[in-house]
């Protein structure tokens, strides 16, 4: 799954609505059909792209892939350095959920800049 995902996952902070949000796209919907059944998320017909999409932006849902990524880490060093930043903002997520305070989503905001940052 690390390769897979090496090669045609993404992740994504969004600064709008503080979401976390993975994808992986393919142009058969197969396989992502058995990452769903797997990992949980939605499988859905990106028009734009005329292929399909994995989703989850629950914060749930990529626990165990995360912790997959954990153990099997990502050959590419960007991607990597991503996933690291990504993760640490899950874990806010999760230990603030519910308790969002303003100074808290300045921190989000700043964690988020700085994972938009990461180059490769």
């Amino acid at each position: 799954m690390s390769g897979f995902f090496c090669g045609d996952g993404c992740l994504n902070l969004n600064r709008n609505n503080l979401q976390a949000n993975i994808t992986i796209g393919q142009k058969e919907e197969n396989i992502l059909q058995t990452i769903k059944n797997i990992y949980g998320g939605n499988v859905y017909l990106d028009i734009s792209s005329n292929c399909y999409v994995w989703h989850s932006s629950n914060v749930d849902d990529p626990a165990e892939l995360l912790d997959n990524f954990t153990k099997y880490s990502l050959n590419n060093k960007y991607k990597q350095n991503k996933l690291n930043s990504f993760k640490k903002y899950v874990d806010l997520l999760i230990q603030y959920k519910g308790k969002w305070t303003p100074e808290l989503k300045k921190e989000m905001i700043k964690h988020i800049n700085e994972f938009q940052l990461i180059k490769d």
